[in-house]
C-alpha cells in the first residue's frame, strides 16, 4: 500500500489497490467517502454472495492525527487473518496513522535502507501466478505434508518464492531455467518449478521424508562443497542456504550461471560472519557483505524484497558472469585468515575428501535412524582404516581438522558429532 500511495494522490484509489490481495479484509470495500469538514473517511463494503462482512470502518482524524477504528462483524464465519480486528488494530492502523502523521518518506522501504517489494518483477503478473499456484497446489500439499515443520508456513512461502522466480524468468524471457537448488531442504521449490515447466534439480546433505512425494523431481542427497561448479546449469538457486550463502554467487560465477539468493543465517566464507558494518541493522550489514561478494564477479547484481512471511526477505538476483582475479584474491584472503596456522585440507584429493565426508554423513544418519542423534568422534574415527587415518593426518591435519573445515555440514559438541537438522 505504501508503494502504491507514493505513486498516487487519490486516497480512494490507494485503498482499492491495498485490497487486491486475495481474500483480504479490505477486498470487501467498494467505496470511500471523505468529509473535509471533520476529516472523517468512511469505507463502505460491497456485498457478494455471502453478504457483507462489515458495516463500515470509520477513519476519524483528530488533532493527534490518530485513526480510530469502529467495526461490526456481520457473520460468524471464522475470518481470514487479515479480516480479524486484532490485525486491523495492531498492524493496519499503526501503519496508516504513521503515514498520515509523517507522510510516506519515513515509511518507504528505501528510507529504511531496503529495496521496494517486488521491484524486479511485474507485480500484477506475480500476483496472478501466485493466486493460480496457491489454488492449484496449496491445499493438496498442506493436506499431505509428512514433515514435522508447519505446512502453512513452508508450503505457501515456497509457492510465493516459486511465483517470484517464474515472474522473474518470464520478464527475462527465460524459457527453461535449467537450475540447481543448493541446499534444497524439503525439495518443494524444486518440485514446483519442475511442475511449471523448468528443468532443474536440488541437492541437500540429507534426504527428507517428503522427497518420496515428488517422484518426478530429481533430488540428490549429498553435501555441496564451496569449490564446486555446475556448468550444466543456467541458474544457481540459494534459499536459506546457511553456510553456503556467501558461496552461492561464487559458485554461480564459476559455473558462468545467473543466480537467485535469499540470505538468512549469517555466515562468512569460512565461519560465522562478524558484524562490522556501519548500518544500524545487523541484517543490513550482512546484506551489504553478501552484495560486496556478488559485485566482485563481472556479472551484474540487483536486490529485491520478496513478498513472503519472513523478516529475512531480501534476495539478490545476479546475471551470469565469471570469476575475476579480484574475486579469487578475496577468497584466498579469507581462506588465509581463517586457516592461519592450520592445515586446511586443500592438499587432500577432492574425491577422497568427498568420500570421507559422505561416509561420516551416512554414519550419523544411521545413528539418527536408531534414535541416537549423535556419535562420539572416537566412534567415527574407528570406522576409518589405519591407512585412511594416516592419509588424513599427512594431508589434512587429521580427522578433526577435516570436520572443522566442513562446519557447514556438522555440529560438534563435547567430543560428539551430529548433523545440523538433528539438533
Amino acid at each position: 500500500m505504501v508503494e502504491k500511495m507514493s505513486e498516487m494522490s487519490d486516497w480512494d484509489n490507494a485503498i482499492q489497490l491495498w485490497i487486491r490481495k486475495p481474500n483480504a479484509f479490505l477486498k470487501c470495500i467498494s467505496s470511500c467517502k471523505y468529509d473535509p469538514e471533520n476529516g472523517e473517511r468512511t469505507l463502505f463494503p460491497k456485498s457478494d454472495k455471502h453478504g457483507p462482512l462489515i458495516e463500515a470502518i470509520n477513519h476519524d482524524l483528530g488533532k493527534n492525527e490518530e485513526i480510530a477504528l469502529e467495526w461490526t462483524a456481520l457473520t460468524e464465519i471464522p475470518p481470514h487473518p487479515a479480516q480479524k480486528k486484532n490485525w486491523l488494530e495492531s498492524i493496519l492502523l499503526p501503519k496508516l496513522s504513521s503515514i498520515f502523521a509523517n507522510g510516506l518518506s519515513e515509511n518507504t522501504a528505501a528510507a529504511q535502507g531496503f529495496p521496494e517489494t517486488l521491484s524486479l518483477v511485474d507485480k500484477p503478473r506475480y500476483q496472478e501466478i501466485y493466486n493460480r499456484m496457491k489454488s492449484k497446489y496449496g491445499l493438496d500439499l498442506v493436506k499431505d505434508w509428512p514433515e514435522v515443520t508447519d505446512p502453512q508456513k513452508f508450503v505457501f512461502e515456497d509457492i510465493a518464492i516459486a511465483s517470484y522466480l517464474l515472474a522473474l524468468w518470464e520478464r527475462l524471457d527465460v524459457k527453461d531455467a535449467k537450475f540447481v537448488d543448493l541446499g534444497c531442504g524439503n525439495g518443494l521449490l524444486v518440485h514446483l518449478l519442475n511442475l511449471e515447466g523448468h528443468s532443474g534439480y536440488g541437492i541437500d546433505i540429507r534426504k527428507r521424508a517428503i522427497w518420496s512425494n515428488f517422484p518426478t523431481s530429481k533430488l540428490v542427497e549429498r553435501p555441496v562443497l564451496p569449490e564446486e561448479s555446475f556448468p550444466e546449469s543456467n541458474w544457481i538457486l540459494g534459499n536459506h542456504t546457511d553456510e553456503l550463502t556467501p558461496w552461492v554467487p561464487i559458485i554461480a560465477a564459476r559455473s558462468n550461471a545467473s543466480f537467485w539468493l535469499l540470505p538468512c543465517c549469517m555466515f562468512d566464507l569460512f565461519g560465522k560472519w562478524n558484524n562490522s558494518g556501519q548500518a544500524k541493522s545487523q541484517y543490513l550489514n550482512y546484506l551489504s557483505f553478501v552484495r560486496s561478494i556478488c559485485e566482485l564477479g563481472d556479472g551484474t547484481t540487483q536486490w529485491d524484497a520478496m513478498r513472503i512471511p519472513s523478516t529475512k526477505r531480501i534476495c539478490f538476483v545476479g546475471k551470469s558472469g565469471s570469476v575475476t582475479p579480484r574475486l579469487e584474491e578475496f577468497i584466498e584472503e579469507k581462506r588465509n585468515k581463517a586457516n592461519k596456522g592450520l592445515k586446511n585440507c586443500q592438499n587432500l584429493d577432492k574425491s577422497k575428501r568427498d568420500e570421507f565426508i559422505g561416509r561420516i554423513v551416512k554414519d550419523l544418519e544411521s545413528s539418527i535412524a536408531r534414535e541416537n542423534p549423535s556419535l562420539s568422534i572416537s566412534t567415527l574415527v574407528d570406522n576409518f582404516t589405519a591407512e585412511e587415518k594416516g592419509l588424513l593426518k599427512s594431508e589434512c591435519g587429521g580427522f578433526q581438522t577435516l570436520i572443522k573445515n566442513n562446519k557447514q555440514l556438522f555440529h560438534v559438541q563435547i567430543f560428539h558429532m551430529t548433523l545440523p537438522l538433528a539438533l
